[in-house]
């Protein structure tokens, strides 16, 4: 057993709905209003320069198309300098890095030389042996 009510049922709502104007909200009361054009009313629609295939369109188009193929080319220009700059921060950190990775290891060993300086390497030769050497690893 369901609920049913007579605002939704279909056959009332077919009666109501029947003769009911529907297309009075799909055509409009009034003409819209057009927009005014820059050209004069003979020339905008009646020269074929300014029509939808014209000239006017191609050579508005084509500079269009020029402006973007420079605009492209400076943002190439753009990413290729990034580049460059990347690289060249990328490369100074490495050598910052092997160069703290150098010390850190260097003061180990004279600390481990300084305890037992019979049994550990000297500093200058444990680094001869085991340097990090950062320009040859870029």
């Amino acid at each position: 057993m369901g609920y049913t009510s007579k605002l939704f049922d279909a056959r009332t709502l077919d009666a109501r709905t029947r003769d009911y104007d529907w297309g009075q909200w799909l055509t409009p009361s009034a003409p819209p209003a057009t927009k005014p054009s820059i050209l004069p009313a003979e020339s905008a629609s009646t020269t074929p320069f300014w029509g939808k295939d014209g000239m006017g369109t191609f050579g508005l188009n084509m500079g269009q198309g020029i402006l973007d193929m420079y605009l492209g080319m400076k943002n190439y220009g753009m990413a290729k300098d990034e580049m460059k700059q990347n690289k060249a921060q990328y490369r100074e950190n490495f050598a910052n890095q092997a160069k703290n990775y150098n010390t850190d290891l260097r003061d180990r060993q004279q600390a481990r030389y300084a305890a037992n300086p019979g049994i550990y390497q000297s500093p200058s030769d444990y680094m001869a042996i085991n340097r990090f050497d950062e320009q040859s690893k870029i």
